[in-house]
């Protein structure tokens, strides 16, 4: 008799009440395609008269700061896409 995994076992368990769960979910509450698809004209009132100005004044005046954080962000970028591609040492493969 085959011998029985006793986690993949509890994992299917699992998952087969999960999915009666979500199916119970969907059966009882309804769920409307296209009520929140169309957008009111008006969706935030702002009482600043000049507020695009305002928001332009404020990035450009800090512009160095946003600068600084965009080289942040590629050197991060740039480190995360060596660390994926590099290649294995021939020492690190020997040990278990």
């Amino acid at each position: 008799m085959p011998k029985v995994d006793r986690v993949l076992a509890l994992g299917l368990t699992f998952l087969v009440l999960f999915g009666a769960f979500i199916v119970s979910l969907l059966s009882r509450y309804t769920f409307p395609l296209f009520e929140y698809s169309s957008a009111p004209s008006e969706l935030l009132r702002i009482d600043v008269p000049n507020l695009g100005q305002m928001l332009a004044n404020f990035l450009w005046s800090f512009r160095p700061l946003d600068l600084i954080l965009l080289a942040l962000v590629l050197f991060g970028a740039a480190a995360c896409c060596l660390a994926m591609v590099r290649g294995e040492r021939e020492e690190d493969l020997r040990s278990p």
